[in-house]
Order: C-alpha cells, then sequence, then structure tokens
C-alpha cells in the first residue's frame, strides 16, 4: 500500500540529514505530500520570572521559524506543509500526524537533546503512539 501523506520531523541537528533524505526519498517513491515540523520545546514556567524570558522564547520561534523554511526549500516541502509549533516534540509529532491523518511518520533516533537518555526516547514513545506507521531512521 503506498503512503499519500508523509510527516517528517527535524530538530534542526546534523545527525537529522539522512532522517530527512529518507523522508524526501520514500515521498518522492511513493508520490507522496511530505509534511515538514519542529516543535519548539516549551521553557519551563520559572524561567518567566526572569525579565526578558518572553524575548527569549519568542527569539526561540523566530529562530526556528527561519531554519524550518530553509529545511523546506531544501527538501521541497510547500510552505503550507510545514509546521511549528511550542510542544514537547513526542506529544506534538503524534498530535499533528492525527491532525493530517499522516499514513507514515519519520523521526531520527537520536535529537540533539541530551535529556533523552534520562525521560526515554522520543522516538520510542513515537513509535508507540502515533496513529500510523514510524519509520526511525538511525
Amino acid at each position: 500500500m503506498p503512503y499519500q501523506n508523509i510527516l517528517v520531523a527535524t530538530a534542526f541537528s546534523s545527525k537529522c540529514d539522512r532522517t530527512l533524505d529518507h523522508a524526501k526519498a520514500i515521498a518522492a517513491a511513493h508520490n507522496a505530500t511530505l509534511h515538514l515540523a519542529h516543535f519548539v520545546e516549551p521553557l519551563p514556567s520559572s524561567a518567566f520570572t526572569y525579565a526578558g524570558a518572553t524575548l527569549i522564547d519568542q527569539q526561540r520561534l523566530s529562530s526556528a521559524k527561519e531554519k524550518l523554511a530553509l529545511v523546506g526549500e531544501k527538501l521541497g516541502v510547500a510552505s503550507e506543509n510545514r509546521h511549528l509549533d511550542e510542544a514537547l516534540p513526542k506529544a506534538g509529532i503524534i498530535n499533528l500526524a492525527k491532525k493530517l491523518q499522516a499514513d507514515l511518520v519519520i523521526v531520527g533516533r537520536h535529537g540533539h537533546n541530551p535529556m533523552t537518555t534520562v525521560l526515554g526516547a522520543t522516538a520510542d514513545a513515537i513509535a508507540q503512539h502515533a496513529p500510523c506507521d514510524v519509520l526511525i531512521v538511525k
């Protein structure tokens, strides 16, 4: 059964290039729509007690938006299929996959977050809870 609606998530690390290359190739092979997503982890509420935390948060989102545009252009992903939100990546990816009715989610095994070793791998959580097939790229 060919895939029609593919979601690929990126953390903008160099390790993500392989994941993005796989997503582009699979989407082309299936003549599928490719969606690109990035999720900016929310700052802890304690950060907002410091002056300038809101500005820092806006800068993080703005920087992510620019990076998403560059990656989207490189992959040939239409601007309406580029998704940026402030959320924990595993919840954000699962929720977006449901919203888009994706039939395949592609994620990398290792992102840039050193906390995944402590908290459990994002990719593994997505594989367990996604509403569709999941490809985890090493």
